[in-house]
Order: C-alpha cells, then structure tokens, then sequence
C-alpha cells in the first residue's frame, strides 16, 4: 500500500505551467510531522511519496517524516526544484536517508531554465545538483537520484543535453514528460509542438540511451508521437 501526500502546500517559485497559484481557495500550509504520523500510523504504507504542487524543503519537518517512515520499513521519495539544496539540505537528506530524491529540471540553458522556473537561479540549482551528486559518492550514500523535465515548446530541443547532463551527473532515472493543462493553469500556447521536429529530438534520446547508465523513460514522448486513435492531443 502506497502514501501519496503533499508534504508542502506553497513554494518558492512560480513555474510556468503550475496552477499551485491559481486554484481558488487551495490550502497553502504545510504538512506537520504530527499530522503525517497520525496518517502513517493508521495505514503503514511500503511506499510514501512526498510530493504535490509545493516545495518540500520549505518544510521544517521534512527530515523528521522521511526519517520516522524510513525507520518503520517505508520506501520514501520526495521531490524538488533543487533551489534550497544547500550544504545543509544535502547532509540532512543523506542522514535521513530518502529512498529516491526527485529533481525537476526543465531547461539546460540560462535564459530557458529560468524563462520557465520564474524564480530560480539555474547556475544555483546546477551547482546544488552537483555538489548533491558528489556528496553523495564522497558517504557512499543509497540515496538514489531522479530528474523530471517538463517538455515544452520553449524547451524541448534541449532535451539531448539535458539527458546527456543528467548521466554525468550520475542520476539514475530520468523522466521525460509532456506539458498538459493541469487544474486552472492553462498554457495551451506552450503545449503547440511540431511533431516532425519533435521526432528528431526523440530519435537522438533514443540513440543515447543506448549507452547511458541513466534509465530513461520516453514513454510520453512516444505517446506524444504515435498517439492512439482515440486519444486527443
């Protein structure tokens, strides 16, 4: 049985194509270690996902819940823009030894990273990941890394040296999906791609992949280019 649990309702940035601003009346607090342990307690699940539409190192007591689900059998991962990932962040998700830490990354240049990730610093957040990545080798830590890029029409042609980024860096999963409309947060402008295009990127990723030691999953590209007939795009 698996948790699926918003461990922080507010964030830090105000990307693009998140509605975490523009759905009416949604809750902006954050997850309690009280409250998680309540929930926990009841139904013991094998698998707690700290995800959602927040930031969850804007949590105080993030490190608190990964470490009482984690010491109760737990296979935990969480998520984040990787803004707040500091000296101290890292130590502190090392220690709390986290199943699987989640990045986004939607741009491999400056001016398309920040152009979607209003409020980040993209030579900040590629430090935070490398300084992440080799902390983690320097304590032989299990903590296992995954990226996720949000593929977009502003972004999409940068998806080869993003993958090629991400098996430098030693991530072990990289997740590509296709932007969508998600609650009020519509940016159908930003979902207009050109297939013929899009299949050019694809058939680079799919030649990479052949020797990365990342796992990268294509699946909703793939989707995207060959959907079924009673699919709508």
């Amino acid at each position: 049985f698996g948790l699926k649990i918003e461990s922080a309702g507010i964030c830090n940035l105000k990307c693009v194509m998140c509605p975490i601003d523009n759905e009416v009346g949604r809750p902006k607090g954050i997850l309690s270690f009280e409250n998680f342990k309540k929930l926990f307690d009841e139904i013991t699940p094998a698998y707690v996902n700290l995800t959602g539409l927040g930031e969850p190192l804007l949590n105080k007591d993030l490190f608190q819940i990964i470490r009482y689900a984690r010491r109760h059998g737990s296979v935990v991962k969480h998520d984040t823009n990787a803004t707040l990932l500091n000296e101290n962040k890292i130590n502190q998700i090392l220690e709390a030894d986290v199943t699987f830490l989640s990045v986004s990354l939607d741009g491999m240049t400056k001016k398309t990273f920040e152009a979607i990730r209003v409020g980040a610093d993209f030579d900040v957040v590629i430090g935070n990941l490398t300084r992440f990545a080799a902390r983690r080798k320097e304590v032989g830590s299990k903590v296992q890394l995954q990226s996720n890029f949000v593929c977009q029409r502003s972004n999409y042609k940068e998806l080869p040296a993003y993958v090629e980024f991400a098996d430098k860096l030693g991530v072990e999963t990289v997740n590509i999906t296709m932007i969508f409309d998600l609650g009020m947060a519509g940016h159908a402008e930003r979902s207009m791609f050109e297939r013929e295009e899009v299949a050019k990127v694809y058939e680079k990723l799919v030649e990479f992949r052949k020797h990365s030691k990342s796992s990268i999953y294509l699946g909703n590209l793939e989707s995207f280019l060959h959907p079924r007939p009673d699919r709508r795009d």
